[in-house]
């Protein structure tokens, strides 16, 4: 689906039609050898390295506020000749066994606020800080489900999580007011109302709709797709799977749905069964992260068959 998705835009863009097809498959092979290495190496390590992994995160993401590459409004890619490399994305999976980390680790003295709670939520907030600095609202937001679903799971003490909750309130009580700008609010509407927008924000969302109902129930068959004939922006990107459904039909799509509905609750099951607290913590706080990459973007965009590197890399 790259190459199909791709091909018009590739040639656009003065390259062979399989660019992204082989660059698609290039970075897979990558990622695939490096999860092989990783999968070798015992978890006690990465949890004897996680200060080390904590300390590049932040130094990648401080250095990318002033160094970094603005890409959809926001400073948050590092564009080092044909690489791109957007260190919150490792930021997600690196606060993910932090977090973990510590609190499997703090068992003993959980229900101790302050020597226990309290310190990792520090870390955790000066880095969904630099992110929202960047600005990137939407992978904070992503971040801090994730944070919360680990604390959560800790067993922490339920008051110590009621208080948490309060807090959290105020803060975004405070934060989303100063949040609020015409960019969001248009960005918002052409999400949700798209049709009061047609012609700006709203546009490439009609045209992906166009796209799904274009394809019916079967669809138009492999390569047949109009929509990305220069209708459709990203076409082989975030609305990959507009084009998908049009080409492959709305069943296809729907199966993909269900599919990544059960992947989700089965990966929870399974690690509710891991002895290890870590990795059942770490496991777990995986059921956000597939509902993010393979439920809630399932539509819209699929990240193992979506041309983006990063998140092949880090999933």
């Amino acid at each position: 689906m790259i190459y199909s998705a791709s091909m018009v835009t590739a040639v656009m863009e003065n390259h062979r039609a399989t660019f992204y097809f082989f660059k698609q498959l290039q970075w897979f092979a990558i990622s695939l050898i490096g999860f092989i290495v990783c999968s070798m190496i015992p978890y006690k390590y990465y949890q004897k390295l996680m200060k080390v992994i904590i300390l590049i995160i932040v130094i990648l993401l401080v250095a990318v506020l002033f160094f970094g590459t603005i890409r959809g409004g926001a400073r948050s890619w590092f564009i080092i000749g044909p690489i791109s490399i957007q260190p919150a994305e490792f930021a997600k999976l690196g606060l993910i066994m932090y977090l973990a980390s510590i609190y499997s680790k703090k068992q003993s003295y959980i229900n101790h606020f302050s020597s226990a709670v309290l310190p990792p939520l520090v870390m955790t907030a000066f880095i969904l800080g630099l992110i929202a600095l960047e600005p990137d609202i939407g992978t904070s937001a992503i971040i801090f489900l994730i944070a919360c679903s680990v604390i959560f799971s800790s067993g922490i003490r339920f008051k110590h999580l009621v208080f948490l909750m309060l807090i959290g309130l105020v803060v975004l009580a405070i934060a989303i007011p100063n949040m609020v700008t015409d960019v969001r609010i248009s960005r918002f509407v052409g999400a949700y109302q798209p049709f009061q927008v047609p012609d700006k924000d709203g546009y490439h969302l009609i045209q992906s709709y166009l796209a799904i109902s274009g394809g019916g129930l079967t669809g138009e068959g492999l390569g047949g797709s109009i929509q990305k004939l220069g209708y459709l922006f990203a076409a082989h990107t975030d609305f990959i799977m507009a084009i998908v459904a049009e080409e492959l039909g709305f069943f296809w799509g729907a199966n993909r749905h269900r599919n990544a509905c059960t992947h989700c609750v089965e990966r929870y099951l399974y690690c509710e069964k891991v002895p290890r607290r870590f990795w059942r913590l770490v496991g777990n706080r995986y059921f956000i992260y597939g509902w993010h990459s393979g439920v809630h973007q399932s539509w819209f965009n699929q990240w193992y068959i979506a041309d983006n590197w990063c998140d092949i890399a880090v999933r």
